[in-house]
């Protein structure tokens, strides 16, 4: 046999031994769920299915994303969509929208200070959309629960969670992006 056989073999091998190994990876499964009116087709890991879990106790009709993807959603209710991302900026995450009509970019932490929640976003593992018309905001008063309210929600709106702490929605509300916050 000369190298040239030897190395090709090699080769050869490696590609499938690699290829079958993909095949039997049990991290990744592909899933069909109905989550409310909309039907959820995507890949997700193991922990991504249990936060999709926990995001039905609390949503009627969402959307999950991984935190690379962009997402089209009207969030403004002008009849077009806006492109969202979540990104890091200056050492900082949070989310970019740039306005489907305007073109004018809205920066949520990423540097930027947003409503209480300050300018870095680097806190959240979960994130999409939701197309519900209530959400419940928890109300916080010098670090203390004092209460809940129902929000009106116009148009769909992004989550933004942390697994087992919470988190909030943000929402186009009176011509500007605003806070509702869903944990304790």
């Amino acid at each position: 046999m000369t190298t040239k056989e030897l190395l090709l073999g090699s080769f050869t091998f490696l590609v499938i031994a690699c290829n079958n190994e993909n095949k039997k990876s049990k991290h990744k499964k592909v899933i069909t769920e109905k989550t409310g009116k909309r039907n959820l087709d995507t890949i997700f890991s193991n922990s991504e299915n249990l936060k999709i879990e926990n995001l039905k106790y609390e949503f009627n009709d969402f959307k999950f994303y991984h935190l690379t993807d962009t997402i089209y959603e009207d969030l403004t209710g002008d009849g077009q969509s806006e492109k969202i991302s979540f990104e890091i900026e200056k050492k900082k995450s949070g989310v970019k929208i740039i306005d489907g009509k305007t073109k004018e970019i809205t920066k949520i932490g990423m540097g930027n200070k947003f409503d209480e929640m300050g300018d870095d976003f680097g806190w959240v593992d979960t994130w999409g959309v939701t197309y519900d018309k209530i959400a419940n905001e928890v109300l916080i008063k010098d670090s203390e629960i004092i209460g809940g309210r129902d929000v009106k929600l116009k148009n769909p709106s992004i989550i933004l969670r942390k697994e087992d702490a919470g988190g909030g929605l943000v929402t186009f509300l009176e011509s500007k992006y605003q806070w509702v916050h869903q944990a304790d």
